[in-house]
C-alpha cells in the first residue's frame, strides 16, 4: 500500500491480497515436493548400489569388502564434483548463520548443489540429508518470499491490473510495471501480522505438497517412533542410571567434538584444495569400517527404526562399538568433504549407546536412550531448543520433560566446541 502511487480501491486491494495468498501457497507447495522428491531420489540411489550393485556381485568376498570399492569410488566422485564447481553444501549451522547475516540464502546451482547432496548420501556416508534439504528448502523460502515481495509491489503500483501485473513480474515480462518492481524488490517488508499469515499458509502449502507426493509415489525416509516411560514401574535404580546415562551422553559428545577437531586437522593438513585426496580417504575409511560394523554407514535414519526390533538380539559391545566407529566416521565425512546433517547420526549414536547401557546394566532402555541422546545431540550442537524439537519427532509427550531437562544441562556444561 505503501508503495502505490495513490490510494487502492478495495477490490484492488483484496485481488492482490488473495494473489499473493495463493502464491505462498504454492510457494511452500513447490518446496514441500522439492524436499520429498529429493529425498526419495537419493533412497532409490542407495538401493541401486548397495542393494542391487553389491548383491549382483558374484562371490561372498566381493560383497563383503565392497563397502571399501564404493567408498572410495563415491569419494572420488565427491572431490572431483566439488574441484569442479567450486564450492561444496553448507551444512545446517551455515546456512542458518548466512540466512541471519545477510536476510536471505541463494544456492550457487540449484543443479549442482543437488549432485553435492545426493553424492554422499547414495554412496553411504555418515551423514544425514538435513543439511542440504534446509539449504534447498531455506533457499526455496527466500526465493518464494522475494518472489511475492516483486509481485505485490508491482501489482500495488497498478491497481487497475493487479493480477496482469503480478503475473508479468513473476513471468519476468518487460513492462514499467515490472521494471519498477524489480528496482526495488527488498524495499518494503511484511507487517508481522501479515507475514505470520503468509507463513502460515505457505506452510500448509508444504505440507499438502509433501502429503501429495507421497499419495502418488509413496514416502521418503521415516522416524523412529520411541515407547513412552513406564514413570509408575520406574525404580530408583533406573533414575540412579538416568544420570549415568547423562554423564556418558556428554561424553560421548566430547569424543564427537574430539574427532572433528582432528579429522579436521588432518584434513587441513592434506590441503584443502585437494577435494579429491580428502574425499576418497574419507571413504576408504568410511568403508573399511563398514565391513565389521555396517551400521557405520548411511544417515542412521531407517537404522535406529531397525534397532528398535532388533536391539535384545545384539550385544552391549557390539553397539558401544558401532556408536563410537559412527561418531567417528561422521567427523571424518564431513572433514572429507561428505557434507551432510549431523542430527540423525547423532540419534542413532545416542540409540545405540543407551540400548548397551540397558543391556549391560538392566536399566529401563528408553530412560538410558533418551537421556544419552538428548545429551549427546544437545553437547554437540550446543543448541537444546532445536535438539528438543528435533528429538520431540521421536520420543511421545511424556518423555519430552526428561529430554529437556538432559539437553539444557549438556548444554550449559563445560566442554569442547566447535
Amino acid at each position: 500500500m505503501e508503495a502505490a502511487d495513490r490510494p487502492l480501491r478495495p477490490g484492488t486491494l483484496a485481488g492482490v491480497i488473495a494473489l499473493l495468498l495463493v502464491l505462498a501457497f504454492l510457494v511452500g507447495a513447490v518446496v514441500g515436493i522439492g524436499t520429498i522428491g529429493t529425498l526419495r531420489l537419493s533412497e532409490l540411489l542407495q538401493r541401486l548400489l548397495w542393494d542391487r550393485l553389491r548383491d549382483a556381485l558374484p562371490s561372498a568376498l566381493l560383497r563383503q569388502i565392497s563397502p571399501v570399492a564404493l567408498g572410495v569410488v563415491g569419494g572420488a566422485l565427491i572431490g572431483l564434483a566439488t574441484q569442479r564447481f567450486g564450492y561444496s553444501l553448507d551444512t545446517l549451522g551455515q546456512v542458518i548463520a548466512k540466512a541471519k547475516a545477510t536476510g536471505t540464502y541463494r544456492l550457487p546451482s540449484v543443479g549442482k548443489s543437488l549432485v553435492l547432496f545426493l553424492l554422499p548420501i547414495a554412496f553411504g556416508g555418515a551423514v544425514g540429508p538435513e543439511a542440504g534439504v534446509c539449504g534447498f528448502v531455506t533457499a526455496g523460502v527466500y526465493a518464494g518470499i522475494h518472489a511475492l515481495r516483486r509481485s505485490g509491489l508491482a501489482a500495488v503500483r497498478n491497481p487497475d491490473h493487479a493480477l496482469s501485473a503480478a503475473i508479468r513480474s513473476l513471468t519476468g515480462a518487460q513492462g514499467p510495471v515490472a521494471q519498477g518492481a524489480e528496482r526495488h524488490p527488498f524495499t518494503y517488508a511484511y507487517s508481522r501480522p501479515a507475514s505470520g499469515v503468509l507463513w502460515v499458509v505457505a506452510a500448509t502449502g508444504f505440507v499438502l505438497g509433501i502429503m501429495g507426493f507421497v499419495t502418488c509415489f509413496g514416502t521418503a525416509g521415516s522416524l523412529p517412533r520411541f515407547a513412552p516411560i513406564d514413570y509408575l514401574r520406574t525404580s530408583t535404580r533406573d533414575w540412579m542410571w538416568a544420570l549415568a546415562a547423562l554423564v556418558i551422553g556428554y561424553a560421548l559428545a566430547q569424543f564427537s567434538l574430539l574427532c572433528h577437531a582432528v579429522s579436521g586437522t588432518i584434513a587441513t593438513a592434506i590441503g584443502e584444495q585437494r577435494h579429491v585426496t580428502r574425499a576418497v580417504i574419507a571413504g576408504a575409511f568410511l568403508g573399511l569400517l563398514a565391513i565389521g560394523l555396517p551400521d557405520v554407514l548411511f544417515s542412521g535414519q531407517t537404522g535406529t527404526v531397525a534397532l528398535l526390533g532388533s536391539w535384545q538380539r545384539s550385544t552391549a559391545l557390539f553397539l558401544a562399538l558401532t556408536c563410537l566407529a559412527k561418531l567417528a566416521a561422521t567427523a571424518v565425512c564431513v572433514a572429507g568433504g561428505w557434507i551432510g546433517g549431523e542430527f540423525f547420526p547423532m540419534i542413532f549414536c545416542g540409540v545405540s549407546a543407551g540400548y548397551a547401557l540397558a543391556l549391560a546394566t538392566g536399566c529401563d532402555p528408553m530412560i538410558a536412550v533418551a537421556c544419552i541422546t538428548a545429551a549427546l545431540v544437545s553437547a554437540c550442537t550446543r543448541k537444546p531448543v532445536i535438539t528438543i524439537v528435533v528429538l520431540a519427532l521421536c520420543f511421545p509427550p511424556t518423555t519430552l520433560p526428561l529430554v529437556a531437562m538432559c539437553a539444557v544441562l549438556a548444554a550449559k556444561a563445560p566442554g569442547l566446541r566447535r
